[in-house]
């Protein structure tokens, strides 16, 4: 019997075609011996067979204490017009700005968080005045700085939204400590899997995934505060420790 066999060469555009008889490659295939046809089977077996591989997750976290903080000191208003709520709330807000300056805080290190005027109305959907709020957020370049920000707000009438959030001013180094943490943790566990199922990971090739995460900022919310009196103890913070994490993915392939 002839058959008709087509090969094409695509890296060349020729298509080729061939006549071969089974008759001819009878010998051919006959001559294989069952040895050698076997161990190519084994071979392509082999072959087809994914390689080993260990998936690790692991993390890493270390303890700092804080260098900074953003501090929120808000006012609220409620007025029957407009008008008179956004006045009353400017006024807290160009004092507060008035004692930020006294204390050295320039305007790059202040910013309007949020700023609002909402109508009111009865259960009935009558209009009975307006909402007005007005929030800013000071950046504290030392903790010393907190609380004295804190009074210099709410001395001015600032009654609402006023809160401290810790943070760093620069992370790398207690992401990089995380990292290392999460890296050898992650490695000591994958050996660990390794052994246990008789594999060494020497001359692993190993893949890496990083899950970065911000660090949380622990917000302490003060709530609403009544202006003080100018002999009023000054309000204290303590920054505590910031928990810096890294999570990581290893999968080694051997």
């Amino acid at each position: 019997m002839t058959h008709r066999f087509r090969s094409t060469l695509a890296a060349c555009g020729l298509s080729l075609t061939f006549l071969v008889s089974t008759a001819a490659l009878g010998p051919v295939l006959a001559g294989a011996a069952p040895g050698q046809a076997r161990a190519a089977d084994t071979a392509a077996s082999a072959a087809a067979l994914p390689p080993n591989s260990i998936t690790i997750n692991a993390s890493g976290q270390v303890n700092v204490a804080p260098d900074m903080a953003i501090v929120t000191v808000g006012a609220q208003a409620i007025r029957p017009s407009a008008s008179a709520a956004q006045a009353a709330v400017n006024a807290v807000i160009a004092a507060a700005l008035k004692n930020l300056r006294t204390l050295r805080i320039n305007d790059r290190r202040i910013q309007t968080a949020t700023i609002s005027l909402q109508p009111r109305y009865d259960n009935n959907s009558n209009l009975t005045g307006y909402q007005a709020n007005q929030t800013l957020a000071v950046t504290a370049n030392s903790l010393t700085e907190v609380g004295p920000i804190v009074d210099a707000g709410v001395s001015a009438g600032a009654n609402n939204g006023v809160s401290v959030s810790y943070g760093l001013k620069d992370e790398s180094s207690a992401r990089l400590a995380a990292l290392r943490q999460a890296i050898a943790s992650g490695r000591a566990r994958a050996e660990a899997a390794a052994a246990a199922l008789g594999h060494s990971l020497r001359n692993a090739h190993v893949q890496f995934t990083e899950n970065s995460q911000s660090v949380p900022r622990p917000v302490v919310e003060l709530g609403a505060q009544a202006a003080r009196p100018a002999d009023s103890v000054s309000t204290q913070s303590f920054g505590g420790t910031l928990t810096v994490r890294d999570d990581i993915t290893l999968t080694y392939t051997f």
